[in-house]
């Protein structure tokens, strides 16, 4: 994790706190709530930092890390420790270190989480700090392929599904909001809201029926099952630290079927931006790492890619970023 520093002078009642820097601002309409959140949740912050233990009458120094939309994520960092503060911005508590604990069981690196709590009505998480880049800075698109990291993540991902629980879509308590995935898919306010969106807005109109086949593929293949996955979500070199091996961080916790979540990886890869031939490669590297290499259903992969566009598609639409919805299209295009 990296920001830009920017010393800000600090409250006078609190002169034992710097901060090096301030929130990102989002310039979109869409976020302005969440922009509003951030800036009451400064102060909470700096009255957190003066009166914890691990902190309380230091030279404390609170960098804000520029990155997400979601969460306020800040640095904590005294002669002795380093630490990241991360808030959530939701309404809902995400239960973030009930995930990372199951990852980590299941022998993947995760931060360590050291408390939780609430900071103005807001969940939050101490973390361990880790030193190292996340996947995206220290590698190019090129360097990732060619040094077949996202096989590695694809395989890091395998084991992240591992461990089993039950129900979909955020945490309820020890399981899931919605009984099984045809439920979710069929009746889950995030989803049915996404396709709702695109649908709406005639996002894909020469794609209606491929949509409208992937989702039966899905509830076909899928279907009642009630077993699910802790998943990541946003599952991207963004939110992977450079360590070895990687170091999964800052998850969207959601209960679901593993290859929903290997749909949205590999929407995001088609959404990222690389020449055609990258992304293929990457694709294909993810998709290997994923089943090590052995057969697999490939219409049900294709249709949780599609229903990653579906629900990846509101957002960037939103904050009119086109060349999302044309690449996207271009993807469904050449599926025909």
């Amino acid at each position: 994790m990296h920001s830009n520093e920017r010393p800000a002078q600090p409250e006078s009642n609190e002169s034992n706190i710097v901060l090096r820097n301030e929130p990102r601002l989002s310039e979109h309409e869409v976020d302005q709530e969440r922009n509003e959140l951030k800036q009451e949740l400064v102060p909470g912050i700096q009255e957190f930092v003066a009166v914890h233990p691990l902190t309380k009458g230091t030279e404390a120094q609170v960098t804000f890390f520029h990155t997400g939309v979601s969460s306020l994520v800040c640095k904590i960092e005294t002669d002795s420790i380093q630490l990241v503060l991360k808030i959530s911005l939701r309404a809902q508590p995400i239960q973030e270190s009930v995930f990372l604990e199951a990852w980590s069981e299941a022998g993947v690196n995760v931060p360590q989480t050291h408390e939780e709590g609430e900071i103005k009505g807001q969940q939050y998480s101490l973390l361990e700090y880790v030193d190292e880049p996340a996947l995206d800075e220290l590698y190019t698109p090129e360097q990732l392929v060619e040094e077949k990291v996202y096989f590695e993540m694809g395989s890091t991902l395998k084991d992240m599904h591992e461990p089993n629980t039950q129900g979909f879509g955020r945490p309820n308590g020890e399981a899931g909001q919605y009984e099984t995935f045809t439920e979710w898919l069929t009746t889950g306010e995030d989803i049915q809201e996404a396709l709702q969106y695109v649908q709406s807005n005639n996002l894909y109109p020469s794609h209606a029926d491929r949509i409208k086949q992937s989702i039966e593929v899905l509830l076909q293949g899928i279907g009642d099952e009630s077993a699910s996955s802790y998943c990541h979500d946003d599952y991207t070199p963004s939110n992977i630290f450079a360590t070895h091996p990687i170091t999964v961080f800052d998850p969207n916790p959601k209960y679901n079927n593993g290859l929903i979540d290997l749909g949205r990886s590999l929407t995001a890869i088609i959404n990222s931006g690389y020449e055609s031939s990258l992304v293929d490669k990457a694709m294909e590297q993810m998709v290997g790492g994923y089943f090590d290499n052995e057969s697999y259903d490939k219409e049900t992969v294709v249709a949780a890619i599609v229903l990653g566009i579906v629900w990846k598609s509101p957002y960037p639409h939103r904050t009119g970023d086109l060349d999302s919805i044309s690449i996207f299209n271009q993807y469904l295009n050449e599926l025909e």
